[in-house]
């Protein structure tokens, strides 16, 4: 979402924010928001019609059964360098809890990482993620709702980062289609509505308060409030669902100080007007640069049914019979010039849940107030692989619906969400 922040604020929250962003345990994705509204989630599904009367339930469901992953995540800027976190995590299953007026279940997850070379990195986030199985017959859904979460970050040992996140869904995400299927697909064109509040805090006074709010078409809003040096600053945008969009930036000493308006496309060009907090208004006709991207994208389909667990996640259950689960995520910012797009691969274990989990996600800088060329770029990739279970022998709570079997491994939600985390 290009919000402006300072430099350390912003690689901080990278970290904290993409980290525990892919230590969620529901959902996928990146973008960032308020007090959600519900609306109405227009989905399109084309699946297979089953025999069964009742859509077996892949995923282990036991309050208290604990489950421990590896983690590693590499981020790539470019022009610039790269970063590689290490970590663990470990996800319990909690008992049937309501969320946003939704029944859910609450999977709590504690990631810890750290960079182990060069610059020093450590980091603790923790996640609920809030997800359930809906539906009583062929097909029936696994949808993700939102989540609460926390982290703690300490960059060589002197910056010291304080985050906190919650996401609320109108409509929710589908994580699964039940009985799995190779045929099953759903696309979702920014059929959700999200809202979420984030805030930051690091030594020395600096902080950083946000509320967005996301609708069906793509259309946004953001309002953040920023502290720096003892003194607070407002910054704010919207998008609009034809591409329009205007920007508020009330910090000072940064290049888009002041407001900014861009026009929807016209001759495949969009008209920006600057505003500075001093001077006349400058005006540029800058030719689009998303290219054919629309501005809001998501779809899901299910790769392979019978597909092995593959070796690069060193999951415990590498070489095991799996489902393979496909989303691709993407997103246009006028306002902060770049293209995000995503792609959630899950597979899938029968009675384990997602053994092995691949993020690949990709943010594509432009100069969006004058040439509309390329600027730069930020890659980022995830992979996290299940390494063991330890099943609750006291409290054997059964969620959800179907064959039963322990609880339900750790899927990447929060990356559904915080895309303005990557503000440049």
């Amino acid at each position: 979402m290009g919000t402006p922040r300072s430099t350390v604020f912003a690689r901080s929250l990278v970290f904290a924010g993409t980290a525990a962003l892919a230590a969620c345990n529901s959902g996928s994705s990146l973008g960032v928001p308020a007090q959600s509204s519900p609306a109405t989630q227009s989905l399109t599904h084309s699946v297979q019609p089953a025999k069964e009367a009742l859509a077996p339930n892949p995923y282990p469901t036991g309050t208290g059964d604990v489950f421990n992953y590896n983690y590693l995540l590499v981020l790539s800027n470019s022009p610039g360098t790269t970063s590689q976190l290490y970590g663990t995590v470990v996800t319990t299953i909690g008992s049937s809890t309501t969320f946003n007026g939704n029944p859910v279940v609450d999977y709590n997850s504690v990631l810890n990482y750290n960079s182990r070379v060069g610059e020093r990195v450590v980091g603790t986030t923790t996640t609920d993620d809030y997800d359930n199985f809906v539906g009583s017959g062929s097909p029936s859904y696994l949808y993700y709702y939102g989540h609460k979460q926390s982290g703690n970050e300490t960059d060589n040992g002197t910056v010291n980062v304080l985050s906190s996140n919650t996401q609320t869904y109108g409509a929710p995400f589908i994580l699964d289609i039940l009985p799995e299927a190779k045929t099953n697909k759903a696309t979702e064109p920014g059929a959700y509505t999200l809202t979420a509040s984030n805030s930051s805090t690091g030594n020395g006074g600096s902080s950083s308060s946000e509320t967005y709010s996301r609708n069906n078409d793509g259309s946004s809003t953001t309002s953040e409030s920023i502290t720096l040096g003892g003194n607070t600053y407002s910054y704010s945008n919207t998008i609009n669902s034809n591409f329009s969009a205007s920007e508020a930036n009330g910090v000072p000493g940064q290049p888009t100080s002041g407001s900014t308006t861009f026009s929807a496309p016209s001759g495949n060009v969009v008209t920006v007007v600057y505003t500075p907090t001093v001077g006349s208004p400058v005006t540029n006709e800058v030719p689009v640069w998303w290219g054919s991207n629309p501005l809001l994208s998501d779809q899901f389909k299910t790769v392979s049914v019978t597909e092995k667990v593959p070796a690069k996640c060193a999951s415990g259950y590498t070489g095991d019979t799996s489902t393979h689960l496909r989303e691709i995520l993407s997103y246009v910012d006028p306002v902060g010039g770049s293209t995000d797009s995503e792609t959630i691969d899950r597979w899938v274990v029968s009675g384990v849940g997602v053994a092995c989990l691949a993020n690949t996600r990709l943010v594509t800088y432009y100069d969006n107030r004058d040439t509309g060329s390329e600027i730069g770029s930020t890659s980022i990739s995830v992979l996290q692989g299940l390494q063991s279970e330890t099943l609750s022998q006291r409290n054997r709570e059964i969620v959800g619906f179907g064959p039963v079997g322990g609880s339900h491994a750790i899927l990447p939600s929060t990356l559904k969400v915080n895309r303005s985390l990557l503000g440049h």
